[in-house]
């Protein structure tokens, strides 16, 4: 009898480490920057808090408004819609001074809420400022940076543009600081992995208008008369049209001689700065 009670009360204990855990296995699991703030809210709203949503920054236009929400009603997300300008808002405050905040009951139409900043940064360079032993790479400044710097949210390393964002949970009737530190752990995690991969797709952006471009010249080499050889710095050939295979092949059986003619003809034809 008391083995039994003593099962059911384990089974309807919550152990705040395996929340965490399965929060950060969820979190971690995700293959695609879209995926992360979704799973972000539901973990949130697990925690204990009512409601949760996250306010961007248009780097565009300095607008800040609601991009994902759960839980919450259209009345309650038009409170939110502000500007970079409106320096004496609370949340405005939070994103420049990339700081959490505590709005308490009554600041807001919706009782007391809290609030984390999300914003791009690795504490490791990205590959073109590790390569060219640069120290402007976005990621890197944004992690030791304690302020906002707007002008400066594209990476001059690689052109990579960061995002901002604030994560904001309504709290509950006995919400704490365990939940409250465990919210900021959250976003932090949530913010690691949406940094990686948004640097994935940003490498996969390029690679994918890298091929557009290349196939482009390709349509366009091929439908000119005059050969045409593209080559890298090593002087490999990258890519030739129809006319320059044409015009550079030796023809099957010809002599020695004719063979040297032509090979005479393509040496003459290369830039002097190939082999």
């Amino acid at each position: 009898m008391a083995s039994s009670a003593l099962r059911r009360k384990r089974e309807h204990f919550h152990d705040p480490r395996s929340s965490s855990e399965s929060a950060a296995l969820r979190l971690t699991a995700a293959e695609r920057p879209e995926e992360i703030l979704p799973i972000l809210l539901e973990e949130i709203v697990h925690l204990g808090f009512p409601s949760a949503l996250v306010l961007e920054l248009d780097f565009d236009t300095g607008q800040i408004k609601p991009s994902a929400f759960l839980n919450c009603g259209p009345k309650f997300l038009e409170q939110f819609n502000t500007s970079l300008w409106a320096s004496e808002n609370a949340f405005v405050s939070a994103l420049l001074n990339l700081k959490s905040v505590l709005a308490p009951d009554g600041a807001m139409r919706s009782g007391a809420l809290y609030a984390h900043p999300m914003i791009y940064n690795n504490s490791t360079p990205c590959w073109e400022a590790e390569r060219e032993r640069r120290n402007d790479c976005l990621a890197a400044q944004n992690a030791k940076s304690s302020k906002l710097q707007i002008q400066q949210q594209v990476c001059s390393a690689c052109g990579m543009r960061s995002y901002v964002n604030l994560v904001i949970g309504q709290l509950g009737k006995h919400t704490g600081q365990m939940q409250l530190r465990q919210f900021r752990n959250m976003v932090d995690r949530a913010n690691r992995h949406l940094s990686r991969l948004f640097k994935v797709e940003h490498y996969y952006n390029r690679m994918r208008d890298m091929e557009i471009t290349i196939s482009r010249m390709t349509t366009v080499m091929e439908s000119m008369a005059d050969p045409v050889i593209l080559t890298d710095n090593q002087h490999r050939v990258i890519i030739q049209n129809r006319a320059a295979e044409r015009f550079f092949r030796v023809p099957e059986g010809v002599s020695e001689g004719g063979r040297r003619a032509v090979e005479l003809t393509i040496f003459s034809f290369r830039p002097p700065f190939l082999p």
